[in-house]
């Protein structure tokens, strides 16, 4: 048996209330899964920051390995992420690596943004003055306005 999982874009939401159901004549489970994962590589390099050997990578399609456990991620024609993973994965474990990546995800989309930021700055008229990281890895930037040109 394997398990399959459909992760639900969000805007904001971290991982959310879970359903799960056995599919009747079907090898797997799916599970439905609120995620806020858009963008395929930040989803492939959040596989990696959570010790996956991600094999192939598209903007759609995602192989990955996780301790000689397999795992397939595809984005249907909706933009929802289907997770399937093989019958060495128990339904917890899977759920937990939803979870985890869920978090993992959104450590990248920050290190986006703040790239972002870092980069348009100084366009924009302004610099970076300080930046503080929290130990919930929250980010602080105080920018200078007017001192970035």
């Amino acid at each position: 048996m394997s398990i399959e999982i459909v992760l639900v874009p969000l805007a904001i939401a971290a991982v959310g209330a879970v359903r799960a159901a056995l599919v009747e004549d079907a090898p797997y489970r799916e599970v439905q899964v609120a995620s806020r994962l858009r963008d395929g590589a930040l989803v492939a390099q959040a596989l990696g920051d959570l010790g996956a050997v991600v094999g192939s990578a598209d903007p759609d399609r995602i192989e990955a390995v996780h301790d000689g456990r397999a795992s397939a991620w595809t984005r249907t024609d909706a933009g929802l992420w289907v997770a399937r993973f093989d019958a060495s994965w128990d339904e917890s474990a899977a759920l937990a690596l939803v979870s985890e990546l869920d978090a993992a995800y959104g450590l990248r989309v920050q290190q986006e943004v703040l790239r972002k930021i870092r980069e348009r700055a100084p366009g924009a008229g302004m610099s970076v003055a300080s930046e503080t990281v929290g130990d919930d890895d929250t980010v602080t930037l105080v920018l200078d306005v007017g001192s970035g040109r």
